[in-house]
Formats: structure tokens, C-alpha cells, sequence
């Protein structure tokens, strides 16, 4: 029996083309309040560098979903999973990135972000961390046995993750401002 080699994205290319999309609209949204004069947004938009993460973050988010939607019509190319596995380390990246950026103008800044890891950061801040490390976690090796037992322990995996990201942003947070 010859087994049947996979042809295009897997369902967790789907999912993180979802979640891509719906951070792009969420950018858009941080966009138009980022143009509200006399808010905490506006100033921070301000500030060196932070057009440019946005930019760029809302470039990976673009970049994946672009690369699920190339791997449906040119099936079978295992370029496009390399490339959705690269700019999904860039996308955590990028986060943390402005998670730091945004810690540092908070001590001497005449605004308070009060939203903060989430808002007004690139593609949610540690959310979009989240997303693009829980794809990882998604596409490692399975495990041995079921199925199920793999998800579970994957998803267990993406748990943690997060746990250990909102402690970081607690100890960050509090080191830096």
C-alpha cells in the first residue's frame, strides 16, 4: 500500500491564516486610534521606530497568510511550510520587540499605556507571540500513540507558553518601568 503524500497546507496553516487575518484588522483598528489626537496612542505612534514595528508586524501577519493562500494553488511545495515556520519566529520576535520598546518609554513619556503587553502593540502584543508560537508548538513532531493524546500535550505546550509569557512581561514590567 502506498501511502498518500500530503498536498497543501494542514489545518494549522488554516488556523494561523485566521489568526493573521484577524490581527491585520486588529492593526487597523490600533491604526485609526494611533491618528486620534491627544491620546496615550498618538503618542506612543510618535515615538522613534514604532510606525516601523507596526509595519513589520502587520507585513508577517500579511506575509503568512499570503503563503498558506500560494501553498493551496501550488500544491505540494514545501517552501511555503519553511517559510510560514520562518516568519512565525520573526512574528514573536517583532512582539517582543515592541513589547520591550514600548516598556522603555514608559518611565520618563508624559502618557501611561495602560493596556499594556496587549495594546497598542503590533499584531496584539504577546497575543500575537502567542498565535505565532502556538503555530510551532502545532507543527512539532507528533507523538507516539493517539492522536488526541498528541494534541493534548501540544496544546498543553501552548499553555505554558503563554504562562510563561505573561510572567515575563510581570517581571519585565516591573524591572524596566
Amino acid at each position: 500500500m502506498v501511502k498518500a503524500e500530503k498536498r497543501g497546507p494542514g489545518w494549522q496553516e488554516w488556523l494561523l491564516s485566521l489568526s493573521c487575518t484577524l490581527l491585520i484588522g486588529y492593526e487597523q483598528l490600533v491604526r485609526r486610534e494611533m491618528e486620534t489626537p491627544q491620546t496615550a496612542e498618538r503618542y506612543y505612534s510618535l515615538e522613534a521606530g514604532v510606525t516601523t514595528l507596526h509595519f513589520l508586524g502587520q507585513a508577517v501577519a500579511l506575509a503568512c497568510t499570503a503563503a498558506t493562500l500560494l501553498w493551496i494553488i501550488l500544491a505540494n511545495k514545501r517552501v511555503f511550510q519553511t517559510t510560514i515556520f520562518a516568519l512565525a519566529g520573526i512574528g514573536i520576535i517583532l512582539c517582543w520587540i515592541e513589547v520591550l520598546r514600548a516598556i522603555g518609554t514608559q518611565p520618563n513619556s508624559v502618557y501611561i499605556l495602560t493596556e499594556l503587553p496587549y495594546r497598542p502593540l503590533n499584531n496584539m502584543g504577546i497575543v500575537g507571540a502567542q498565535v505565532f508560537g502556538t503555530y510551532l508548538i502545532l507543527r512539532g513532531r507528533d507523538l507516539p500513540g493517539p492522536v488526541w493524546r498528541s494534541l493534548l500535550t501540544k496544546m498543553g505546550l501552548a499553555a505554558c507558553l503563554f504562562l510563561f509569557q505573561l510572567i515575563a512581561w510581570e517581571l519585565l514590567s516591573r524591572r524596566m518601568g
